[in-house]
């Protein structure tokens, strides 16, 4: 069976992740203690001359198209860019990976993108930027991948008090239509402002960069081909012993933030670990690294190549380097490195570009930052990746959302690695038409309908009780991510689609929360979840919405045992009312249409309430 990208297509999803309403003034941003860089006597920053080194080079900047799509077309213009994947490759190391980038080409392209590969030599950053927005200008929005030794923008610009190194800034490859300016004329970017558009990015990004990755005598050629062979190896529904949960690793002095930070991760995963207080030691930490998870979200005090903890004020927690990782081998696939200058890329034996890169089949994204400071807001990322978004697509949000809003913490972001990949969930082609859940008697009927069941081998059913908590700022019930899961069925379900199952073994007054897991062999994928009840009480509920994901017009089924008024709000993913209009229910089932075309593309949820009662649905505006 081919694997790849599933789209995100559950047609009945009630709100049962966590929602971290996250609103970050700049006053709170300021009671978050700053990282900084640890140690810089043994570890120092680099020097201007090793920097500039790194960004201007005598070359005349040319490129060379070695493969595009279906020939020499011009291709549609698509302003999601979803689907259209531009790789940059050194031209030096072209020679030594183009076998596997072969196999990586031929691999997206069966996933449904459209790929042009360039290999490349520019002078410098300026001159790789102008292309970019040339090939922006004639396609729209796209993907782009870089891989090998290729001009980095050097930035001044965002530094914490006290600060002055200057650091590679990948936004300047993001934002193409904002101004970037180095008004002093020292080599390195000082001001960004909107210019003819705006700051934020327009495409998304992500890069490998191997060449400073010396350890262990390893050669920048096996470490980029080893990666594109995992990449590839995880497409194919290759995900070895990972399991689908994450770890949140907070050191001491954000002791007070690990629960809201960790808790970002239920919207990626029903099995959460948040570390805290005097467990985040460096000997617990790589015990950690080989558990298994999926995600982990580190938060420690850094340099580009090692971790310092903390036992209280003290520095006494240990320390874990890069050689460590290299040797440990993390069986983990994502990385989100609240670390200082972790993902300096251009450093010698960066360690957040390590962490994909050693020679393992573990080891896919690290997300971090190439100076003093990293993401905040966790929400506005993982939210993204739980419903489907891939890594590229996810940070773009984010950075639109957050980043561009606090220069200190969040312009040294970055993404290492592939940015077309998404969390294991969403790694299949199976499309979901619809999973529902639906009263029964006393019981509650399953029904789904699989439109590709190609490599499936059965479906196993989960069932938990839906925990709920009351948000205070938008009175929306929001699952707290504690799951409770029961599997129903002893045996695989088989046979052909549609499917259903009846669960007779349930409460009255009690909202359940179903997940669909389907089995390729001895694997298993979550592909969806559906919540029900067989509750008589409430008068109103939303039985369904279709399409979702939407993009002009959503149909809400709401099943109503009376006549009556009824708001529908939408809030977006802060917990904002974003849109707000009445409506005339009618009895039994009705389907009513309701306008998304002057939302932006993002994760919605849609309340519907009367003087008798309410439901919530979480949707997702993607065009």
């Amino acid at each position: 069976m081919k694997r790849g990208f599933l789209l995100y297509v559950n047609s009945y999803f009630i709100l049962s992740c966590l929602v971290v309403l996250q609103v970050y003034a700049v006053g709170s941003y300021n009671d978050i203690p700053r990282l900084f860089w640890v140690d810089k006597e043994h570890v120092p920053p680099m020097s201007e001359e090793e920097l500039k080194a790194l960004a201007y080079f005598n070359v005349v900047s040319h490129h060379d198209v070695i493969y595009r799509s279906g020939g020499n077309r011009l291709y549609e213009r698509t302003d999601d860019g979803s689907y259209l994947l531009l790789m940059i490759v050194n031209e030096e190391l072209y020679n030594d990976i183009s076998d596997n980038l072969n196999e990586f080409i031929t691999q997206t392209e069966s996933n449904g993108y459209t790929v042009e590969l360039w290999t490349a030599e520019y002078a410098d950053a300026e001159d790789l930027r102008a292309e970019l927005q040339d090939f922006w200008a004639e396609n729209g929005d796209f993907n782009c991948f870089m891989i090998g030794t290729l001009p980095v923008a050097l930035s001044e610009i965002g530094y914490f008090e006290g600060e002055g190194t200057p650091y590679p800034i990948d936004l300047f490859f993001m934002d193409l239509d904002g101004e970037w300016e180095d008004t002093d004329e020292d080599g390195y970017y000082d001001n960004h402002d909107d210019g003819d558009g705006d700051v934020e990015p327009d495409i998304s990004f992500g890069r490998i960069y191997a060449e400073p990755l010396t350890y262990h005598s390893s050669t920048e050629a096996e470490l980029t081909n080893n990666y594109l062979e995992k990449v590839m190896a995880y497409c194919d529904g290759e995900f070895y012993d990972v399991e689908q949960k994450g770890l949140a690793f907070v050191d001491d002095d954000w002791f007070d933030s690990a629960d809201e930070w960790g808790g970002a991760l239920y919207y990626c995963y029903d099995d959460v670990d948040i570390i805290k207080g005097a467990d985040t030691v460096d000997e617990i930490y790589e015990e950690k690294l080989i558990e298994k998870y999926e995600t982990i979200l580190l938060c420690a005090h850094s340099n580009p190549n090692y971790h310092a903890f903390k036992i209280g004020n003290d520095w006494t927690g240990g320390e874990t380097w890069f050689y460590e990782v290299y040797n440990i081998e993390p069986i983990c696939h994502f990385f989100n490195l609240f670390a200082c200058s972790n993902c300096q890329y251009t450093y010698t034996n960066c360690m957040g570009s390590w962490y994909i890169l050693v020679p393992s089949n573990y080891g896919l994204t690290s997300v971090g930052s190439a100076k003093t400071g990293a993401m905040l807001e966790f929400d506005q990322f993982y939210s993204w990746l739980g419903v489907g978004y891939n890594f590229g697509d996810a940070f773009r949000h984010w950075f639109e959302d957050v980043g561009t809003n606090n220069k200190d913490w969040h312009y040294g972001m970055t993404l290492l690695g592939n940015p077309l990949l998404k969390i294991s969930e969403y790694m299949n082609d199976v499309e979901m038409v619809v999973f529902n859940a639906s009263p029964l008697n006393d019981a509650i009927m399953l029904e789904w309908k699989v439109d590709d069941e190609e490599g499936i081998t059965g479906y196993y059913i989960y069932r938990s009780p839906a925990t709920m908590e009351l948000c205070d700022r938008t009175e929306l019930d929001v699952g707290r991510g504690v799951f409770e899961w029961k599997r129903l069925n002893d045996y695989p379900i088989t046979g052909k689609s549609p499917y259903s199952y009846v669960d007779s073994d349930v409460n009255e007054g009690t909202r359940y929360i179903y997940r669909l897991d389907a089995l390729y062999g001895e694997n298993a994928v979550s592909l969806a979840r559906t919540s029900g009840s067989i509750s008589s009480s409430s008068p109103l509920s939303i039985v369904m919405v279709y399409p979702n994901p939407v993009s002009e017009k959503l149909h809400i089924v709401i099943e109503s045992d009376i006549d009556t008024e009824m708001d529908i709000s939408i809030y977006d993913i802060a917990g904002r009312v974003v849109r707000n209009e009445s409506i005339k229910t009618k009895m039994l089932k009705g389907d009513y249409e309701l306008s998304t075309a002057e939302l932006d593309d993002g994760v919605y949820i849609i309340r519907a309430s009367s003087d008798s009662g309410s439901d919530t649905v979480r949707v997702v505006v993607q065009r």
